[in-house]
C-alpha cells in the first residue's frame, strides 16, 4: 500500500479540522482516505506500530504535517466487514494533496515496510464535512466511531439529509452526548455496485460517553426523535464500531 499505510480535544478533533458551516455558508468538505487491510504471514499490530514509526518521523523530517490518521480496529462489525484493521487518515484541505507527490517520489521503502505487514485491497476517497465536533478526549482514550451508509429518499437533496442530521445532532447534545458528528460523501475507489448516497460518522470521545447515546436512544426516546427527523428524507443501515486510535496528528 501507499503511505498512510494505507476514519478530539488536542487528538480526534484534530483529525477533523473541517470548519463547522452556519446557515450563510456552505459546507467545507475535507479529503479522506479510508484502507480495509488484513495482517500478513503472522504480523500483528506491534509490527504495524513499528512500521508506523518509522513513516512517523519520515513525515516530521519532510515536512508533512497537513494530514491526520487513525488506525481502526473492529468492534461490532458483521461478517461482511471482514478486515482485521481500518486506516482512516484526512488531510487538511485540497491543497494539503501536494504532499503525496513527494511520498510517492521518496516513500518507497516504508511503502514496501508496510506492505510486508498489511495487506490493504480496499482504498477509497471521501469527501468529509463536519456537522458537531466531538466533545473533550481523555488523552490516550480510545474512541469508539460508528459508520452507517445512508441513501437519500428520492425526490430529496443533500442539504436536507445534513439539516436532518444537525438537528439530530443537537437532540442528542442537548440531552448530554458529546459525540461528533460527520458526513462523508464517497468518491474515487468505491464499489461500482454501492447504492448509498453519503457515510453518517459519530465518533464519541469514550465508550462511557457511547453508553449514554445508547441510554438517549433507546430508553430516552432517542429513536423516536431520530426516526421523526431523518425518516422522510434518507434511510440507513446498521452501524459499524471500531476502535480507534489516533497514530498522526496534523499541526495547529
Amino acid at each position: 500500500m501507499r503511505r498512510r499505510s494505507t476514519l478530539l480535544g488536542a487528538s480526534f478533533a484534530m483529525l477533523f479540522l473541517v470548519q463547522q458551516s452556519n446557515a450563510q455558508q456552505a459546507p467545507t468538505w475535507a479529503p479522506v482516505e479510508i484502507y480495509s487491510c488484513n495482517f500478513i504471514g503472522g504480523a500483528d499490530m506491534a509490527d504495524l506500530d513499528r512500521v508506523i514509526a518509522r513513516w512517523n518521523a519520515w513525515s516530521d523530517e519532510n515536512g508533512q504535517n497537513d494530514y491526520t490518521a487513525f488506525v481502526l480496529t473492529p468492534h461490532f462489525t458483521s461478517a461482511a466487514f471482514e478486515y482485521d484493521i481500518g486506516w482512516f487518515g484526512v488531510w487538511r484541505d485540497g491543497n494539503a494533496l501536494a504532499g503525496e507527490q513527494q511520498w510517492l517520489t521518496d516513500g518507497a521503502a516504508i511503502n514496501e515496510a508496510f506492505l510486508e505487514v498489511i495487506d490493504c485491497p480496499q482504498h477509497q476517497a471521501m469527501a468529509m464535512n463536519q456537522v458537531r465536533d466531538i466533545g473533550e478526549v481523555a488523552e490516550g482514550n480510545i474512541v469508539p466511531a460508528e459508520f452507517t451508509n445512508c441513501t437519500i429518499n428520492e425526490g430529496r437533496i443533500g442539504p436536507e439529509a445534513r439539516a436532518a442530521i444537525v438537528a439530530v445532532a443537537d437532540y442528542m447534545a442537548e440531552n448530554g452526548s458529546q459525540a461528533g458528528h460527520w458526513l462523508l460523501r464517497p468518491g474515487p475507489g468505491e464499489d461500482p455496485d454501492a447504492s448509498y448516497s453519503f457515510k453518517w460518522l459519530t465518533a464519541y470521545p469514550s465508550w462511557a460517553d457511547a453508553g449514554r447515546g445508547f441510554e438517549v436512544f433507546f430508553n430516552g426516546g432517542g429513536d423516536q426523535v431520530t426516526g421523526e427527523l431523518t425518516e422522510r428524507v434518507f434511510s440507513c443501515d446498521h452501524a459499524r464500531i471500531y476502535n480507534t486510535r489516533l497514530v498522526r496528528e496534523m499541526a495547529e
